[in-house]
């Protein structure tokens, strides 16, 4: 309780301040920064798990926090820069969510492959150290990643024989020129995926739960569940892309949000085989996550450039509403 309140107190703190820095300096001068930030949490964190120290657990989760903040405020920023208006937008900011997805794809699938070695699905304090440090060791193949986005973002300027990118609009974008009209058409998508967010806190979280109890799934059975899942995320963002290009961006981000919402009513209020259940959850959570990207998209256009940092930072920190509506779903 005491690290997730700190986690979740200093994100809120550094939001405003990091996507303030954002939108004055280079972002990739920032994430570069950032990075010295995510080097000193693994420290931390590498120094205080062994000896179960926590203050140093304590500091070092404080620490990712305000790293994982930086990276996930400016990001979807940084590649709205790289790319120009409309399709190759949206498909640059779908991408960014495959390659997340399957990074949280390697954490149910490094648990199923220790089940597999261990031949148990329990595990004492002592293996539980190893594998938090195994995760630290991924950290250092993603650092000189971060610091080759500068000399990235020069060659594709030069490439591309534009200086500032961005400024070529999609043909098959149709956004208003009215300033007022831009900024409640970003409001009223921010408030959809905030009310999104509020529901997944109450449905994600409790998928594992949902197996377990009502069709006995084995802790590896749990984890082949979630690797399923994000994998199906990671598939279904790379084949809407040309549904997108075809049918618009708007119409497809509302159909698959209506999809997956009826599938969740299916899966919740009649009683359905295994067989049957996990096909549907699968399918419905990348469903379900394709619209995000699609949207996020569109905000990040229609936010003038000099506030765009600020804005993405104080988005994301949508995904801290999954913790009060997980708390009130607890409950229930």
């Amino acid at each position: 309780g005491i690290v997730e309140s700190a986690r979740g107190l200093s994100a809120l703190f550094m939001a405003l301040p990091l996507g303030w820095a954002g939108d004055v300096w280079p972002k990739s001068t920032v994430l570069r920064v950032n990075v010295i930030v995510g080097m000193c949490a693994a420290v931390l964190l590498a120094s205080g798990l062994p000896s179960d120290n926590m203050v140093l657990i304590v500091a070092g989760c404080v620490a990712m926090s305000i790293h994982n903040q930086c990276l996930f405020g400016l990001m979807p920023v940084l590649l709205k820069e790289f790319t120009s208006e409309g399709n190759e937008n949206s498909a640059a900011q779908s991408n960014r969510q495959t390659a997340e997805s399957l990074g949280r794809a390697s954490g149910p699938g490094l648990q199923l492959l220790l089940v597999f070695l261990s031949g148990s699905d329990r595990w004492s304090e002592e293996q539980l150290h190893w594998l938090l440090l195994a995760g630290l060791v991924f950290f250092l193949l993603y650092v000189p990643t971060v610091c080759r986005v500068q000399h990235l973002y020069s060659l594709h300027c030069q490439a591309r024989g534009d200086a500032v990118l961005g400024q070529s609009p999609d043909s098959s974008t149709a956004l208003p020129d009215d300033p007022r009209w831009k900024w409640l058409i970003a409001s009223l998508l921010e408030a959809s995926s905030f009310i999104t967010a509020i529901g997944s806190g109450m449905t994600f979280k409790y998928w594992p739960l949902f197996f377990k109890q009502d069709f006995g799934f084995s802790p590896a059975g749990v984890c082949l569940m979630n690797l399923s899942i994000w994998l199906a995320i990671a598939i279904c963002n790379q084949l809407v892309q040309p549904i997108q290009r075809k049918c618009g961006r708007l119409p497809v981000a509302n159909a698959v949000h209506i999809m997956g919402t009826l599938f969740l009513f299916m899966i919740s209020m009649q009683p359905l085989d295994a067989y049957i259940e996990v096909p549907l959850v699968i399918l419905r959570n990348g469903l379900m996550n394709t619209g995000g990207p699609i949207v996020q998209s569109l905000i990040l256009e229609l936010v003038p450039s000099q506030h765009r940092g600020k804005w993405s930072s104080l988005a994301s920190l949508r995904r801290m509403s999954w913790s009060g509506s997980a708390f009130i779903g607890g409950f229930l």
